[in-house]
């Protein structure tokens, strides 16, 4: 019998988990260019 992944292994897998390229600045990012970040990544939400 195989044991089940951990909560943690199986989040790592989900889309919704994984790092964003486009985002990786938005430490430093005008409140602006946040804002068109978080803008542009939800209109791919589908």
């Amino acid at each position: 019998m195989s044991e089940q992944p951990s909560l943690f292994e199986q989040l790592q897998t989900l889309a919704t988990e994984q790092k964003n390229p486009h985002s990786t600045h938005i430490d430093t990012a005008s409140v602006e260019e946040i804002l068109r970040v978080i803008n542009t990544e939800d209109h791919k939400v589908p």
